[in-house]
């Protein structure tokens, strides 16, 4: 059993649960949280203690002042709640706010999703984790090889462990070497994370998702974040998948029913000739007997560049909505972007 956590002035709340720190369970819980090193150093994950009592506090070396002691102040990652808590704490609410970051990494694990998708794993220092907001991209990095611009599919909730979606038929040096090569590669660095296009939970709105073939990755970022910040709204996904690729993690689309209460997954098949607009009605027509208003919907698109803007011109005119993310534009916006 856990401990209540309130953070203020947002009124953003998580529990704290037996052997995780405080930051641990925000992170968890779905709470940008500003920090940097997690093991004491840094002072970036500092807040102050408003109402409640703190456990036995871990070591650590970054120092407050006698003025910052007598406020309050304690350091997320190295403390754990011994009551429900009231507390004030650094939250990031704009991806501006997430510094730009550097990291190597290791290949913890590659998976093949029928035999057309790797899906890859990087698991950074325990010390470095990635910061970064649901639908942000990195740029991934060997020697010798430009770097390869793609969106990171796993939830922020753990920057430790990353996951991407990579289309074994990418040209891309770095997707030939990985197939080559797999855990040999080597270390992969990655920087990032790029993007301003974001989970927008200011409102309660229904959330439409839209993902075409591997773009799924940004899409699944997403609805986890979802998932984490126990968001209520209506959820509906849809996948297309183009008539010589698959929907390869159908199966998990469907296990979310059982974590959202008003949720709705349809893959949708692409046949050659088909043109994406055509694939926009069918999704239209199973949008209208749900009582979901899409015109009054957010909606998040991640497709192929060439689909993209095709797609959000159509859904525009004719379900009338003008709250649309273009995901893939965090990763073609800033492909070249470089720290200068």
């Amino acid at each position: 059993m856990g401990f209540q956590v309130t953070i203020e002035p947002s009124g953003h709340h998580f529990e704290n649960q037996e052997g995780e720190t405080l930051l641990e369970s925000a992170l968890r819980s779905g709470i940008a949280i500003a920090y940097h090193c997690s093991s004491g150093s840094c002072g970036e994950c500092y807040g102050r203690l408003l109402e409640g009592k703190l456990g036995d506090r871990k070591f650590h070396d970054y120092r407050f002042t006698e003025q910052q002691k007598g406020d309050g102040a304690f350091l997320l990652c190295r403390n754990r709640a011994a009551s429900d808590l009231v507390i004030s704490a650094n939250e990031l609410d704009d991806p501006s706010s997430i510094p730009l970051q550097n990291i190597e990494t290791k290949v913890y694990k590659i998976d093949e999703a029928n035999g057309e998708y790797l899906i890859l794993q990087l698991r950074t220092p325990r010390s470095r984790t990635l910061q970064f907001f649901a639908g942000q991209t990195v740029k991934l990095s060997i020697p010798g090889v430009d770097s390869y611009s793609i969106a990171v599919a796993s939830c922020p909730c753990n920057g430790m462990f990353l996951q991407f979606h990579i289309n074994r038929n990418h040209p891309h040096p770095l997707v030939r070497q990985l197939i080559e090569k797999g855990k040999g590669i080597g270390n992969i660095v990655v920087e990032g994370p790029f993007g301003e296009h974001t989970l927008n939970v200011q409102y309660e709105r229904p959330l439409i998702f839209i993902a075409k073939d591997s773009e799924f990755g940004a899409i699944k970022s997403l609805i986890e974040q979802v998932i984490n910040l126990e968001l209520p709204q209506p959820v509906r996904l849809f996948w297309i998948a183009s008539d010589d690729e698959h929907h390869y993690m159908e199966n998990y689309c469907r296990s979310w029913c059982e974590q959202l209460d008003d949720y709705h997954f349809r893959g949708i098949k692409q046949e050659k000739g088909e043109a994406i607009e055509d694939m926009l009605e069918k999704i239209c027509a199973t949008l209208d007997p749900s009582g979901v208003d899409y015109s009054q919907s957010d909606t998040y698109i991640a497709a192929p560049f060439q689909d993209l803007y095709r797609m959000q011109a159509w859904w525009k005119s004719h379900a009338e909505s003008q709250n649309i993310y273009l995901m893939t534009e965090n990763r073609d916006r800033y492909a070249n972007k470089t720290d200068s």
